[in-house]
């Protein structure tokens, strides 16, 4: 009889204790799959941008920047000509910026959507202890809201750029 109620006591710790465990691994994984769900979004963000056609644009962005420059001697030089300019090489920086780190952003996103999925998996597997996953959480969810400012940053100035530039150019043929 003393041995049933040992029995008894301890299957009932350890079903508390599972239960507890695996309430703290759901909201753990909830809390991986919204950084998840964030890193899709930075995925989407980076790649809504077609490379070939920004590589494309920032060439004829160069082009237009040299014919600017090589006629800037031989005329006087008017606030038409020097808004032009601007437009020009704020353009050139941003597209030359966002084409640079393109490969690199995109290589970032997926290594944090890696390390998030094995985060994920060792978190349901029960293969980390609560100190490991917050830690392992925190530094995933600091890579993520870094990679996403970075790409905010630099989408948002390509954004703008192409739309300063696109009205110049319409202005021009005005």
């Amino acid at each position: 009889m003393i041995k049933f109620f040992k029995q008894y006591y301890l299957l009932s710790a350890l079903f508390v204790a599972v239960s507890c465990t695996s309430n703290y691994n759901s909201s753990n994984v909830k809390e991986i799959d919204s950084l998840i769900v964030i890193a899709d979004s930075i995925m989407l963000q980076i790649t809504y941008f077609n490379l070939d056609t920004l590589k494309t644009e920032f060439e004829n962005i160069k082009i237009q920047e040299k014919k600017f420059q090589a006629n800037l001697d031989s005329i006087v030089v008017d606030t038409i000509v020097k808004k032009n300019l601007m437009v020009l090489g704020r353009a050139h920086k941003s597209y030359k910026s966002f084409i640079k780190n393109y490969n690199q952003f995109l290589s970032e996103c997926n290594y944090s959507l890696t390390q998030l999925k094995d985060l994920k998996n060792d978190t349901k597997e029960n293969i980390l202890k609560k100190e490991e996953f917050s830690a392992y959480f925190e530094q995933e969810k600091e890579a993520i809201f870094n990679l996403s400012k970075k790409v905010n940053f630099h989408s948002k100035d390509i954004i703008t750029s192409k739309r300063l530039y696109l009205q110049q150019k319409h202005l021009e043929a005005w």
